[in-house]
């Protein structure tokens, strides 16, 4: 197996894990994206799952840094070269996603990690749904995601799309 960086395993404890069909479907989500989805620089890549009886193991690049949300908590507010260099790298990566028909719903600060050379990777596909091409942009429904930095439209319960995606990163930019 070819890393190019250090991997590092990622253990979801399944007895966490309710037996309500969304969580499980969550649990079954990130590793399936994550496979589905072309080797990105922006985007944490999975090497490898497997499960025993207790947990789901995923093999992950390593992100060593602190995510975006330590980051700001630590330092506080970035300067704006910096933001506009993060929200480049993040926008690739939601592009990269919506052109493999993948939307993430869950881009926060908390899913913004940094590799040993400080370039982003979004991380948590759990709440990641994969959309047909060529459907209408309006394919998905379902309140999912973070509160602070969900779309109106996803909190209002009506149809939407990969758009929900852009919405968060601006939340984000905040």
């Amino acid at each position: 197996m070819d890393f190019n960086s250090h991997p590092r395993k990622k253990s979801i404890d399944k007895s966490a894990v309710s037996s309500d069909d969304l969580d499980s479907h969550c649990l079954l989500t990130e590793p399936k994206v994550l496979s589905l989805l072309p080797p990105h620089p922006n985007l944490l890549r999975i090497h490898n799952a497997y499960e025993d009886s207790s947990h789901l193991h995923l093999v992950l690049d390593l992100c060593d840094s602190p995510d975006l949300q330590r980051a700001v908590a630590s330092a506080g507010p970035l300067p704006e070269p910096e933001a506009a260099r993060i929200l480049a790298q993040l926008m690739r990566a939601v592009a990269h996603c919506h052109r493999h028909c993948v939307v993430h719903r869950d881009i926060k600060p908390d899913n913004i990690l940094f590799d040993s050379q400080g370039r982003l990777r979004l991380a948590d596909f759990g709440s990641a749904e994969v959309i047909s091409g060529g459907e209408p942009a309006a394919a998905l429904r379902g309140v999912v995601g973070t509160p602070y930095y969900v779309a109106p439209e996803v909190v209002a319960g009506r149809e939407y799309g990969e758009k929900v995606d852009v919405w968060s990163a601006g939340v984000v930019l905040t």
